[in-house]
């Protein structure tokens, strides 16, 4: 699994403002209709700890499958599943509504690590998007999976600098390898995500495709 390796300070990006979850929602998934949480990827569980941490969408059981939070002068966007960063819908649309959600500015570059040809995917819909192994001060958007911990110091001043990441896992799989490890302290992807209250859980969660509603949906994972 390659590295992402980050080189230096992010770019200055937007004021210190921390927007009302439903603004946060409504630009999430505008345009939306439905969301599919289908085929082989199994979805987990994501717990969120924050009031700054937002349920993007939650599942007929009560299953948060996207979470968004604001961290500093940035903003994070979290799916439960990396093969999510591909598309949960026929025309891409949340992933372009978290790209240009997350960008400190408007003709910011994306990085892109590995994540299979989201890069093209994002190039063909007219946002400034290269492959990358490294965040070398050239990009305002920084998206990768989360099976590793590399670098997370660096990654959170990113954030917290202005940029954005967009960061996709599940902690099951890694539970299942890891025996006895505390997956909210432990798992890679929870050491970038947890600090602004969002966590991959080890628990499965629901699949199918689901109506997106108008109204910012409750969570019931959140932690006092």
């Amino acid at each position: 699994m390659k590295d992402c390796f980050l080189l230096s300070n992010p770019p200055a990006g937007r004021a210190m403002r921390y927007m009302d979850s439903y603004e946060v929602y409504q630009d999430l998934v505008k345009g939306i209709e439905e969301f599919k949480f289908e085929g082989d990827p199994q979805p987990c569980v994501l717990k969120l700890t924050s009031d700054h941490a937002v349920p993007i969408f939650t599942s007929p059981k009560g299953h948060v499958l996207l979470a968004a939070a604001e961290y500093g002068r940035g903003r994070i966007v979290v799916t439960s599943h990396e093969a999510y960063l591909l598309g949960l819908t026929a025309s891409m649309r949340f992933i372009e509504n978290a790209i240009e959600w997350l960008k400190p500015y408007t003709h910011a570059w994306v990085g892109v690590c590995g994540l299979g040809d989201l890069k093209d995917k994002l190039s063909h819909r007219g946002n400034k998007a290269k492959s990358v192994s490294n965040y070398d001060g050239t990009v305002g958007v920084f998206c990768r999976d989360a099976y590793t911990d590399s670098q997370v110091d660096e990654l959170l001043d990113f954030v917290k600098g202005g940029g954005g990441l967009l960061i996709g896992g599940q902690a099951w799989w890694w539970s299942s390898q890891n025996t006895g490890a505390d997956v909210q302290t432990s798992f890679p992807g929870n050491k970038l995500t947890g600090p602004a209250g969002i966590f991959f859980t080890n628990e499965y969660g629901e699949k199918g495709t689901f109506r997106v509603p108008t109204e910012l949906p409750l969570d019931p994972s959140i932690m006092p």
